[in-house]
């Protein structure tokens, strides 16, 4: 009689470990979700494994696992009787996955338990480095089981989660057994992801488990690499004939003659197992041309009082700062369902997780150009703003400050990136500039009249700077933010002019209300270097008398005094 494909006989996996499934097809069949990375992060940070105690780890999993099996039994048994663990067919609770992850983590920490006792131990213990080894080969046999259950009842994002965990445990099992070859490829898979989850989470609760995972898996992957070079071999990494291009774009949809879509990252073709990323890509390209804003109008302007005009005719009065964030939101959104695309493409093509990476880069650069670009045109049309708040002597400008910083957060990023820091130095002076002038008007409307006129004094002295504009064919986020950073310098340094005038008046006003007790105050204020004079104090205060200082900057005495009495007589 022929074995069904669900008994213990057909499945070897299942019978090693231990679980037979049964023939109950009660109930619809319902597709599982669990994540495995998650919960095991979670699990482990919280009982132990951040102090590297492995047995309270143990025993945490094995009160998991009564408790679960407690909840899944259909009736009481003895408690001191084995009883072979049953699965039903199809599986139809997420707990039965939980529990093969459970079992797993139990054998792994065993393992690691052990291990931490034989390394201690002064004599020579083969017998318990044996032991040890049986427990992680335990591991990686249910982490294998997991991943064949994933792959017949659960989603997708379930089974690539199980995928990368079982890279996980064959990865410390062939480290055990000396294969450092085998432990390089995938402890690297799995610290890849790892990365990306990290970076995914970097300001929640959960990322100190996995900087903890992280720096661990560093270790390892740096000792195999140790043991790799020391017998000869050579590390295997997936190696393209094609080069990257800087000056391509960061990202290329192009159509083939068989009809299919190939992604480009900087000029190489990226392997992609997802038949359905390549079209969204495309999409998040294409929705790009809807930014037409930046693309037209501000591109054309020239100078500060057309650009003004120019904002006034066509934006503002045509749109408002409410539609102009939905749709950079809208574009937003559809780079960043890519990047979850991405991150499930990163899990299940282990192969070509270096192209997949440099990709995940590029899209999440592009998110930040796009992030850039947005807060530009926002603060620009608040610059506007305050040219035409002309009734108001002292506006508020609150709204362009938090502009100005969220730039200042994302150029910081941008400026470490090794391709395009470079392009970012020159607008980031515009941002401080920007932010000074901002601020001068806040410190004017707190009472703080120093602050405030040494920091526009400082704006309006700054010279206009030149960009290094790339060419809109090569890079065309790039391109559009370097012309909006030259309209917001123009912008800048129009209303920097207009309100040093206005600034200075309530300064000076104020001054002479007040007695001038420190004049030192004046002169750090304006940046006034305090030099001695080769000259007599009764014809120095002489010249001063008529407001008319003479030229100081002179090398001898003679050549001083003479200036001071040609000013007296001028």
């Amino acid at each position: 009689m022929a074995s069904s494909p669900n008994s213990p006989k057909a499945n070897s996996l299942s019978s090693q470990g231990n679980i037979t499934p049964t023939n109950e097809n009660e109930g619809m069949l319902v597709e599982l979700s669990f994540p495995v990375l998650d919960y095991v992060n979670e699990i482990r940070f919280k009982h132990g494994i951040k102090l590297e105690e492995y047995n309270r780890y143990r025993n945490f999993c094995s009160r998991k696992l009564h408790n679960l099996r407690k909840q899944l039994k259909p009736a009481p048994s003895k408690s001191n009787k084995y009883v072979h663990e049953e699965f039903p067919v199809p599986l139809n609770d997420n707990r039965y996955l939980e529990i093969l992850t459970v079992r797993c983590e139990r054998s792994w920490s065993h393992g690691m338990d052990l291990k931490s006792k034989c390394e201690t131990s002064t004599m020579n213990n083969n017998r318990g480095r044996h032991y040890y080894m049986r427990k992680f080969g335990k591991a990686y046999r249910l982490s294998v089981l997991l991943l064949e259950y994933s792959q017949k009842y659960a989603n997708n994002k379930t089974v690539n989660n199980a995928k990368v965990y079982k890279n996980f445990m064959e990865g410390v099992l062939r480290y055990e057994q000396e294969r450092f070859e085998e432990a390089h490829q995938c402890l690297s898979a799995y610290s890849s992801v790892m990365e990306q989850k990290l970076r995914a989470i970097s300001r929640e609760k959960g990322s100190e488990g996995y900087a903890a995972q992280v720096s661990q898996l560093n270790a390892m992957v740096k000792m195999c690499t140790f043991h790799m070079k020391v017998i000869g071999k050579k590390i295997s990494t997936t190696q393209t004939n094609q080069h990257e291009d800087i000056n391509a774009q960061l990202i290329m949809v192009r159509k083939t003659e068989e009809n299919n879509y190939v992604v480009y990252c900087r000029g190489v073709a990226v392997p992609l197992e997802s038949q359905l990323l390549p079209q969204k890509i495309l999409d998040a390209l294409d929705s790009i041309d809807k930014l037409h804003l930046t693309e037209t109008l501000l591109s054309s302007f020239n100078g500060g009082e057309d650009l003004s005009r120019s904002l006034n005719e066509e934006v503002t009065s045509k749109f408002t700062k409410q539609e102009l964030l939905n749709n950079y939101d809208e574009v937003t959104s559809l780079f960043n369902g890519c990047s979850e695309d991405v991150y499930s493409e990163l899990m299940s093509n282990i192969e070509n997780q270096d192209q997949v990476r440099k990709l995940e880069d590029s899209l999440r650069l592009m998110k930040s150009l796009l992030e850039v670009e947005k807060h530009l045109v926002l603060l620009t049309l608040t610059l506007n703003e305050l040219l035409c708040e002309a009734y108001e002597p002292l506006p508020n400008s609150s709204e362009g400050m938090r502009y100005a910083n969220i730039l200042k957060q994302h150029l910081a990023s941008l400026i470490e990136d090794p391709t395009l820091g470079t392009s970012f130095l020159v607008p980031n002076e515009v941002v401080r500039t920007v932010n000074a002038l901002l601020l001068s008007v806040h410190s004017f409307r707190k009472g703080d009249l120093k602050e405030g006129m040494s920091l526009v004094h400082w704006s309006n002295s700054r010279s206009m700077m030149n960009f290094d504009t790339p060419e809109r064919q090569k890079n065309r986020l790039l391109w559009r933010c370097i012309v909006s950073f030259s309209n917001l310098q123009a912008m800048c340094s129009l209303v920097s002019s207009r309100y040093y005038q206005r600034l200075f008046a309530l300064f000076a006003r104020e001054k002479e209300s007040k007695d001038l007790k420190e004049d030192e105050d004046v002169m750090d204020i304006f940046n006034i270097e305090k030099n001695l004079v080769f000259c007599r104090p009764l014809l120095f205060d002489l010249a001063f008398i008529y407001y008319e200082p003479p030229d100081l900057h002179t090398g001898t005495r003679f050549k001083g005094v003479r200036n001071i009495l040609s000013s007296l007589w001028n």
